[in-house]
């Protein structure tokens, strides 16, 4: 089997917008990675309290914002559980299912605040490579917990696009312009669908 280096893009995606492109762009580059996986999760572990719009239409803005990007791969991994989406579960499911490749997690500084109570949290760190990527001038001590030899913890600062699904979600609910901050085809779909209006 082929020896690829796979970035790992996990999340709700609700929505997938020109922020997570740029993120995996600038990461992609940087770390020199084959392909980048995106795997949206059904549901996810930490917005329990907040259930997100239908899968299936993330899905589908998933599909439509990856298509011009032949080495972004959507992957429904996670969409498939009926429980919340555990990334060691993903992790495991992925080296076992691809032994010759190698895994690369890729996160943003605010979610590795919290990583430490994620599940099974230092065992994520032993199988794949973690790679935080912040902004400049985010303090360091936020990863003091992780920054030692036990963990394959890798800190990148690249530029990061201020947008957010949660602010796209809000404007939305506003009845208020999104196309700035989402692929057009996203928007379009969103618009269609009627999306995010309460």
């Amino acid at each position: 089997m082929e020896h690829k280096k796979i970035g790992i893009f996990g999340g709700s995606f609700d929505p997938i917008h020109l922020g997570h492109l740029h993120f995996a762009r600038q990461l992609q580059n940087r770390l020199a990675l084959d392909e980048i996986w995106f795997i949206p999760a059904r549901i996810s572990p930490h917005k329990l309290d907040t259930p997100p719009a239908p899968l299936q239409d993330r899905v589908q803005m998933m599909e439509l914002a990856l298509a011009p990007y032949p080495s972004f791969i959507l992957k429904n991994i996670e969409s498939q559980r009926t429980t919340p989406s555990y990334t060691i579960d993903t992790i495991k499911e992925l080296r076992e299912n691809f032994p010759d490749h190698q895994f690369f997690l890729l996160l943003g500084a605010d979610t590795v605040q919290d990583f430490d109570k994620w599940n099974r949290f230092d065992e994520i760190a032993r199988l794949c490579q973690v790679i935080v990527a912040s902004r400049a001038g985010i303090d360091d001590a936020l990863f003091a917990p992780f920054d030692n030899k036990n963990h394959n913890f890798h800190y990148l600062t690249v530029p990061i696009l201020d947008i957010s699904s949660s602010k796209i979600r809000k404007l939305r609910s506003l009845k208020k312009n999104t196309e700035h901050l989402l692929p057009p085809s996203v928007n379009e779909y969103i618009v269609t669908r009627q999306l995010y209006i309460k």
